[in-house]
């Protein structure tokens, strides 16, 4: 938490966080922050997938990515969108 204050749902168990809390929260758990204030919530969320996920999304996306772009030229219609040498 980088600024605010929330209150942090793990499970059933809720507990307030504010600036400088690091709250952990385990794959599969049913999780949900809330403001339960007037200040704006800033917080960094860190996910982590495997390397394996990681790449495979990295690829879908690249093949979403030529499939969009080759429809624009086609067509004429549509905005291009980047085509990242980490995606193909």
């Amino acid at each position: 938490m980088v600024k605010g204050e929330a209150i942090t749902r793990i499970d059933e168990r809720e507990r307030r966080t504010g600036p400088g809390s690091l709250v952990t929260i385990p794959k599969g758990v049913h999780h949900h922050v809330r403001n339960p204030g007037a200040t704006p919530l800033f917080r960094i969320a860190l996910l982590f997938v495997s390397e394996e996920v990681s790449i495979q999304r990295q690829l879908k996306r690249g093949k979403e990515v030529r499939e969009l772009n080759r429809q624009v030229r086609e067509s004429g219609v549509g905005v291009f969108q980047e085509e990242r040498t980490t995606d193909l």
